[in-house]
C-alpha cells in the first residue's frame, strides 16, 4: 500500500539506501519535465530524473508502448551465444554517429561501460606484446562509478572509504580548473611527472570525462590540455578513454562531447542518455585500431553480464536514437544550450555567492564561493550546496548539489541538467526558481559568515534550537529551561503571528509545541506553513521533537494519521513504555482529545489506552504528552481552559495541587527524556553535558 509520507525516514523500510542518514523524497509520478511526490506536490525536474538519465523527459507514451511491444515479442536473450537484430542495428547506428569508431559492446550501465573500457585498454596492450602496461592515469577530482576498478580511477579518498585495500593503485593528476590552473599547463606538467614516476612503458590509458558531471559540474579543461594530452599519447603509446556516461547521446549538444574537442579518444563509454531513463543500457565504442589489435590476438573479448545486448534494452536504445534524430533534440540542445546558460548567468548575476556558471548544451554547473573574497571555498560546515538544494525543492525545483570540499579541488556546486524537450516556459521557471533558492540561502550565509563565527573563526559551538509556538498559553516551559541549561541558543517562532520563512537547516533541533487546535484541521491559517517546515526539516535530516499537537502533526507529515480519539486524557497519567530509558512511565501530564497513528518506518515507544504516546522516526521523536509543563504553564492553562476541565470532570484545584506535588518528579522524568532523546536519538552534542564531564 502506497504511503502518503513525503519522505522515507533514515533506517525505515526494507531498502538498503545508499545514504543511511538521509531521508529520501518519495516521487510517484512524472510527465515531461515535471514530477510529483507522494503528497501531490509537483516539481520541475532540472536533473532529468536525478542523475541526468531522463533526457527525453518522463512519461513518453511511444517509449512506454515500445517496452510493452518488445517484451511481448522477445525481451531477453543472452548474448554469449546468441545475437538479435536490435543489438546489431543499435551497434551499427552508434558507429554511424561516431566516425572513426568501428565496434560497440553493450552493457547495462555507466560503471560497467567504464569497466569494459578499462578491460579493452588492458587487452589492447597485452595483444600488442606489452603486458606490463596496466597503470591508468586520471584526474583526481572525478567519479567513474562504484565498481572496484572504476572507483580506483578517482583520486578522492573520501569515496574510497573502507574499500581502499581492494582498489588498484592508479595514478592521478589535479584538474586544470580556473581556480588553480586556468591554462591547463600545470595539469600537463603533473601528467609528465606521473608518467615518469610510473614509467611510460607501464601506462595503459588516460581516463577522463570530456565534460565533468557531478564531481566538477559541467567543467572541461582548456584546449591546451587536450592538445598536450594528444601529444603525450603519441609520444608514449597509451590509450585515451573518455567517460561519456553523462555527456554522450546529446547532453552537450553533440552526439558525443568528444566531437567538440581538439582530440579523438580511442575508447568511449556511454550510458544514461542511451536509455533516456526508460531502460538500463550502456555502450562502449572502440576505434578500429583498438578492435583490430585485440581481435588479432584473442578469440574472445572478455566476460560479460546477463543483460548485455539483450533485445529489450537495445530496442529502447534504438528508439531513443530515432526520436533524438527525427525530433531534432540534439541540434535543439546545441542551439538552446548557450542561451539557457546566459539566462542562468543573468539570473544569478550580482549574487556574491556565485563564482561561476559554466557548461555546454544542457549540462550546466554553478560554482559557489565565499562572498568575503569571491574566490575561496565556502566553509563546509555551512553545507551551502545542500541548503540550496533544499531551498530549490521548497520552490518546486529538483537540482543536484555536491560539496567535495575535503578533496581540495572543488567546493559547493550545483548541476543544472533539464530534459531536452523541456518547453521554454518551464526552462524559464527553472532558472527563476534556481535564482530564488540561491538568493534565499545567500542572504542567510552572508549573515552567518558575518555574525555566527566564534572568536576562533569556527562556527558557534552553541546548539541552535528553534521552538515553534502556536499561541500564548502554550510556551516551552521546562523544555526551554532545560535547553538553556545545556548552553543552547534558543529561538522562539510564533508561527501564529509571524508569517516568515524559516530555513530549518540553520538549526540543530526543532521543537514543535502543543496547541489548542487539532493537527488534522487544515483550516488553521498557519498549519500549512508548519507542515512545510517539518517536511523540509525531516528532508534535511534536522531532528524534530513534537510535543502533543507537535507530535500529532509530526506523525501526520511523515505519513501517519491524526484524528479525534475515542478516548480523551486529561491529568497526570502513566504510559506503557517499551524503552524506559528514553520514555519513563511517568506520570506525564496529558491534555488531549486527539490521537495519531505511528507513521511508516516509525517505532512505537510508548502507548496508553487512548492510543500511541511516543514514537521515533529517524532522528525525530513525537510524544502525546507535555514534558514542558511546569507550575506557571499549568496555572495559565487552568485559567484559560477551565471550561474543558469542567467538561471532563477534572477538579482544577486538585489538578494544580497535584502539579505542585509532582513538580520534582515531573522535572526529573522530563530531563531524562530530553537528555536521552538529544544524545541517543537526535545525535546532538550537548554543550552543557560536555562542561559537566570536563
Amino acid at each position: 500500500m502506497q504511503s502518503k509520507a513525503p519522505f522515507v525516514a533514515p533506517g525505515a523500510g526494507a531498502v538498503f539506501q545508499l545514504e543511511l542518514a538521509r531521508p529520501y523524497r518519495v516521487i510517484v509520478a512524472g510527465d515531461g519535465a515535471r514530477v510529483e511526490d507522494s503528497t501531490g506536490k509537483r516539481y520541475l525536474d532540472a536533473m532529468s530524473g536525478g542523475s541526468m538519465a531522463a533526457t527525453l523527459g518522463h512519461g513518453r507514451r511511444d517509449l512506454i508502448d515500445l517496452v510493452w511491444e518488445q517484451s511481448r515479442r522477445v525481451g531477453y536473450l543472452d548474448n554469449n551465444r546468441l545475437t538479435n537484430p536490435w543489438q546489431e542495428s543499435l551497434a551499427a547506428k552508434l558507429v554511424d554517429l561516431a566516425p572513426g569508431f568501428a565496434r560497440v559492446r553493450f552493457v547495462t550501465g555507466g560503471s560497467e561501460a567504464n569497466e569494459a573500457a578499462i578491460r579493452a585498454a588492458r587487452m589492447y596492450h597485452v595483444a600488442r606484446g606489452e603486458p606490463q602496461r596496466w597503470q591508468i592515469i586520471s584526474p583526481a577530482q572525478a567519479y567513474h562509478g562504484p565498481t572496484m576498478q572504476t572507483l580506483a580511477l578517482t583520486g578522492r579518498p573520501g569515496l574510497h572509504g573502507a574499500f581502499g585495500p581492494y582498489l588498484s593503485r592508479h595514478r592521478h593528476i589535479p584538474p586544470s580548473t580556473d581556480r588553480f590552473d586556468a591554462t591547463g599547463q600545470q595539469a600537463l606538467d603533473a601528467l609528465d611527472e606521473v608518467i615518469d614516476q610510473a614509467g611510460p612503458e607501464n601506462v595503459s590509458a588516460f581516463f577522463c570525462e570530456p565534460v565533468s558531471a557531478a564531481s566538477l559540474p559541467a567543467y572541461s579543461p582548456p584546449d591546451r590540455f587536450w592538445e598536450g594530452l594528444a601529444e603525450r599519447r603519441e609520444r608514449h603509446g597509451f590509450l585515451i578513454c573518455f567517460d561519456e556516461v553523462v555527456t554522450g547521446i546529446g547532453r552537450t549538444g553533440n552526439w558525443f562531447a568528444a566531437h567538440d574537442l581538439p582530440i579523438v579518444p580511442d575508447v568511449i563509454a556511454t550510458a544514461k542518455g542511451l536509455g533516456a531513463g526508460y531502460t538500463a543500457i550502456g555502450a562502449v565504442l572502440y576505434r578500429n585500431s583498438v578492435y583490430e589489435a585485440i581481435a588479432s590476438a584473442v578469440r574472445s573479448f572478455s566476460l560479460g553480464h546477463t543483460w548485455d545486448g539483450s533485445p529489450l534494452p537495445c530496442a529502447v536504445g534504438l528508439a531513443v536514437l530515432g526520436i533524438l534524430e527525427s525530433e531534432g533534440w540534439v541540434d535543439h540542445v546545441a542551439t538552446r544550450g548557450p542561451s539557457l546558460r546566459r539566462e542562468l548567468e543573468e539570473a544569478l548575476a550580482g549574487n556574491d555567492l556565485v563564482g561561476q556558471v559554466r557548461g555546454r548544451g544542457y549540462l550546466l554547473g554553478i560554482d559557489y564561493v565565499d562572498p568575503g573574497d569571491g574566490r575561496s571555498f565556502l566553509p563546509p560546515e555551512l553545507g551551502v550546496a545542500g541548503r540550496i538544494e533544499r531551498a530549490a525543492a521548497r520552490h518546486g525545483l529538483l537540482v543536484l548539489g555536491t560539496m567535495p570540499t575535503r578533496d581540495g579541488f572543488a567546493g559547493d556546486q550545483h548541476l543544472f541538467a533539464p530534459p531536452f524537450p523541456t518547453p521554454d516556459g518551464d526552462l524559464g521557471e527553472m532558472v527563476e526558481r534556481m535564482a530564488a533558492a540561491v538568493e534565499e540561502v545567500a542572504a542567510e550565509v552572508r549573515d552567518e559568515l558575518g555574525s555566527n563565527l566564534s572568536p576562533g573563526g569556527g562556527p558557534s559551538a552553541g546548539l541552535r534550537v528553534l521552538i515553534v509556538q502556536h499561541e500564548d498559553p502554550t510556551p516551552a516551559g521546562f523544555v526551554h529551561e532545560w535547553l538553556v541549561d545545556q548552553g543552547a541558543d534558543v529561538e522562539t517562532y510564533r508561527i501564529d503571528l509571524e508569517n516568515r520563512r524559516v530555513d530549518p537547516i540553520r538549526y540543530d533541533l526543532i521543537v514543535s509545541l502543543g496547541s489548542e487546535f487539532a493537527a488534522f484541521d487544515d483550516s488553521i491559517p498557519w498549519i500549512d506553513r508548519e507542515k512545510d517546515l517539518l517536511i523540509e526539516a525531516h528532508g534535511a535530516d534536522v531532528p524534530i521533537l513534537g510535543l502533543c499537537f507537535g507530535g500529532q502533526l509530526l506523525a501526520r507529515v511523515l505519513g501517519g494519521d491524526s484524528h479525534r480519539g475515542e478516548l480523551s486524557e486529561v491529568g497526570w497519567l502513566p504510559v506503557r513504555s517499551v524503552d524506559e530509558d528514553l520514555v519513563p512511565q511517568g506520570p506525564w501530564f496529558q491534555w488531549h482529545f486527539d490521537t495519531f497513528s505511528v507513521p511508516p518506518g516509525g517505532e512505537l515507544i510508548a502507548d496508553s489506552e487512548a492510543g500511541p504516546q511516543a514514537f521515533v522516526v529517524g532522528r525525530s521523536l513525537g510524544v502525546q504528552f507535555h514534558p514542558e509543563v511546569n507550575q506557571e504553564i499549568m496555572d495559565g492553562w487552568v485559567e484559560v481552559y477551565r471550561h474543558e476541565l469542567d467538561d471532563e470532570g477534572v477538579d482544577p484545584d486538585a489538578l494544580l495541587e497535584e502539579t505542585r506535588r509532582l513538580a520534582s518528579r515531573s522535572r526529573a522524568v522530563a530531563a531524562q527524556l530530553l537528555e536521552r532523546y538529544a544524545e541517543d536519538i537526535a545525535g546532538l552534542a550537548l554543550p552543557g553535558r560536555r562542561q559537566d564531564r570536563s
